[in-house]
């Protein structure tokens, strides 16, 4: 029936059609219609216009009472949404999918629909980072196609995970599936040269990562002869070619390359930025000027059409627009350009996050996302750790997301980073002041860009570092109670060194870092020869996720009425017992008026109950963090009493300070353009105006005695920044020498506002109490003179 040269008008036959069916099998055979104009629409990248004859699909399916097709027509939709970035709605519909699939009355007879869902829902999770989740839906699906030998969609599954350990640096595995799936897609009757191009721009982007472009390029030419009969991701894979040419210099082959990408899809922003890049080495600074602020406008575009996970998703995609488009703007001596666009890949999500946390006493809100709680919260409690648990919360997870998103999407979008520089620049630099100094950086591949920015000055440099030198640096500047000299003076020279001469000792050090930087603790760092000549021993360091995040922390104050809440680890069968913190604990409690500490079985409940009115909120205890799925990460206070992440974001605080010191709460999922999504912007919408984390697993004694001393210098009227700066000093002085290492005292980081907490802060409600009777008082007699004044 489909007339593959007409679709519409195939389309508005079968519109006309199906109201005089009468014959279920009649009606099913429409519906199978509905899903090849859909597929058509695929072939030819239109993936939007194959939404709508595959939802008509659905209904008839639905309808006429086929299951098993319902499934393949929800998971076609899936995959649309997909390839439109909407992941958040493409992992809805495959668990709605899987839920039709799985149940016996279908999975008896046909199971093969579920296992096709399964195979989908793991492209999705790759798509998102999560691949371990991504691997076991792969290894479910391989079990079942091998036994069935159905090499399509073997082929299918071997693809992602040749994708999968490629990602995961695993080449030899990576390169391993790659190969098979081109011995298989000979075989294939069904879209061969679909695999063929897949599977040679996998291999070619494995070579890639190994700095191996010759090989890189050379199977990328592969994938370009699959083109010839197939049209789908052919932009993608020409910028990936342009990109390689471009790395060994070959700038004429690179512009054909990106041309040919661009024409195929005028949207592809990644194209954009290598004709940029192309015009730039030629000096032309115009044109690379226009083409830098076009590819900008698309990346921000589909930035803005991108919601929650989808952001987090796409990022990677879009951060290195901006990167490379600040680098040209920073040679061209457009120093705030080039910092706008670096702040612009900061904290896509979070931030909007934190626009929203303060609008939270909405009611439709706070009534929508307590609902959605209490969901969550009842299928945990229903079904414990089981996977459907895992399943069913996600998706209600999602739905959270795309409430926020509501919300947060009415706001104005993003300013461009070339329009209203000084004014955005200059609250920085009030903010500022006399008293901070800041550091941001962002990472290209191939070099580093860096911003110092005081109260009245702005500088910024540009190194070649490449960025796997840093990533190498950092992962072994610290690890197992040794510090790698090398690496931290290698480190302290990229990052510090540059501005050395015009650093202030007298200012706090604000660091805003990026990518792999995240995770490192600059307070180790070696500034010269000596041994132990480190930057804690210089300044007072604070991190942050972006400088306008930095500014929104730093303006805020708690007006909680009480002073300290601990909350420390029972004593487990399960988990190490931590027996410093109970010592560390009490003496918290007793530096502090209006303190209390607890040590027992709590439920959330209770412990949100407790936090509402303190300043300073202390978890001692032991975490789980989970990179592959950030949201269900957990603080443990005992066996059987945790706090997911999800709870957080549900959690009304007013506090100055959350301090974290548990094992890795610090760590989270690395995502370009977000930092690591994690505790840290869980408590920051909750509330919490600082945080202390840890950055990875450590010491119970070593925390003990620096958090000990950091309450006294809190209480003694020091910063926060300072005051864990001196509590560090204090440790290293004490402890004895094998316990000196950075490893002890280095993971524990400060991230937010850095200043003093104001202890006897008198709240505006009771100033207001006061003042209003005096006022009263004062005005009277005025106002009695000029009664008497009338009366004549």
């Amino acid at each position: 029936m489909l007339n593959e040269s007409n679709p519409r008008g195939a389309l508005h036959v079968l519109d006309s059609l199906i109201s005089s069916l009468s014959n279920r099998t009649d009606s099913m055979r429409c519906g199978i219609e509905y899903l090849r104009i859909g597929v058509f629409y695929q072939n030819i990248n239109d993936y939007a216009s194959a939404i709508d004859p595959t939802r008509k699909s659905q209904q008839i399916f639905l309808n006429t009472h086929y299951p098993d097709w319902l499934v393949y027509a929800l998971s076609f939709e899936a995959h649309y949404k997909l390839m439109l970035n909407e992941y958040s709605s493409s992992l809805l519909l495959l668990h709605e999918a899987i839920k039709i699939a799985r149940a016996d009355s279908v999975f008896k007879k046909k199971p093969h629909p579920y296992y096709s869902t399964l195979n989908r829902l793991g492209l999705v999770n790759f798509h998102l980072g999560n691949y371990r989740e991504a691997l076991a839906c792969f290894d479910s699906c391989n079990i079942f196609f091998e036994r069935l030998h159905d090499e399509y969609e073997l082929s299918s599954t071997y693809l992602q995970m040749g994708r999968i350990f490629r990602e995961t640096n695993e080449f030899r595995k990576s390169e391993e599936y790659f190969n098979r799936v081109l011995a298989m897609s000979s075989k294939l009757h069904i879209q061969p040269n679909d695999r063929k191009l897949s599977a040679y721009s996998g291999i070619a982007e494995l070579y890639y990562k190994q700095n191996k472009y010759e090989e890189a390029i050379k199977n990328q030419l592969r994938s370009v002869e699959e083109i010839k009969t197939l049209k789908s991701e052919a932009d993608v894979v020409y910028s990936e070619l342009g990109y390689y040419y471009e790395r060994i210099g070959k700038w004429d082959k690179a512009s054909v390359s990106y041309k040919t990408a661009l024409n195929l899809l005028m949207e592809n922003w990644t194209a954009c930025s290598g004709l940029a890049r192309v015009a730039e080495s030629q000096s032309k600074i115009e044109e690379a000027d226009s083409l830098y602020r076009r590819s900008i406008m698309l990346a921000t575009k589909k930035a803005e059409l991108n919601k929650g996970i989808s952001i987090v998703a796409i990022s990677k995609n879009i951060v290195p627009a901006y990167l490379h488009a600040a680098r040209f703007y920073a040679r061209q001596g457009k120093t705030q350009v080039a910092f706008n666009l670096i702040e612009n890949t900061k904290s896509l999500y979070s931030s909007k996050l934190l626009r929203l946390s303060g609008n939270r006493s909405l009611k439709a809100l706070s009534d929508s996302l307590s609902s959605i709680d209490r969901r969550i919260r009842n299928i945990f409690g229903q079904y414990q750790n089981h996977p459907i648990a895992l399943h069913e919360a996600r998706i209600w997870d999602t739905e959270r997301v795309h409430l926020l998103d509501s919300l947060l999407f009415l706001e104005d979008s993003a300013k461009s980073p070339f329009e209203n520089t000084n004014q955005s620049s200059n609250a920085l630099k009030d903010a500022l002041g006399q008293s901070y100094q800041l550091i941001e950086y962002g990472l290209c591949e191939d070099s580093l860009i860096s911003f110092f920015i005081t109260g009245d000055t702005m500088k910024i440099n540009i190194s070649g570092i490449r960025k796997d030198s840093l990533i190498r640096w950092a992962e072994t500047v610290c690890t197992n109670q040794t510090t790698d000299e090398v690496a931290s003076r290698k480190l302290y020279n990229a990052l510090i060194h540059p501005f050395e001469d015009i650093l202030d000792k007298n200012k706090t050090l604000i660091v805003v870092p990026d990518g792999p930087l995240t995770r490192l603790p600059f307070e180790l760092l070696l500034s010269s020869d000596k041994p132990n000549d480190i930057l804690l021993r210089h300044y007072p360091i604070v991190y942050a996720i972006s400088a306008s995040f930095w500014l929104d922390r730093v303006r805020r104050f708690s007006n909680a009425p009480r002073h300290y809440a601990g909350f420390a680890f029972a004593s487990s069968s399960l988990r190490s017992d931590l027996p410093y913190t109970e010592k560390q604990m009490i003496s918290s409690s007793n530096t502090f008026d209006k303190s209390r500490y607890w040590v027992n079985h709590l439920s959330v409940n209770e412990i949100i109950s407790h936090i509402a009115n303190y300043k300073i909120i202390d978890f001692a205890t032991h975490a789980v963090v989970s990179d592959i799925e950030p949201m269900y990460s957990q603080i443990f206070f005992s066996d059987h009493s945790s706090l997911k992440m999800y709870d957080i974001y549900d959690f009304r605080i007013d506090a100055d300070l959350v301090v974290l010191s548990a094992c890795r709460t610090g760590l989270g999922k690395p995502v370009a353009g977000e930092g690591l999504m994690g505790f840290n912007q869980a408590f920051a919408y909750a509330g919490a105006y600082s945080l202390i984390m840890s950055a990875w697993d450590i010491d119970d004694e070593a925390t003990a005695m620096i958090m000990s001393a950091f309450y006294e210098g809190i209480a003694s009227g020091l910063t926060r920044a300072e005051a864990l700066r001196q509590a560090k000093l204090k440790y290293i002085n004490e402890a004895y020498e094998l316990k000196q290492s950075p490893y002890y005292w280095a993971g524990l980081m400060l991230w937010g506002n850095p200043e003093t907490i104001p202890l006897h802060r008198v709240p505006y409600e009771f100033i207001a109490f006061l003042f209003i009777p005096f006022a009263i008082i004062i005005v009277s007699p005025f106002i009695g003179r000029l009664r008497k004044k009338k009366k004549y």
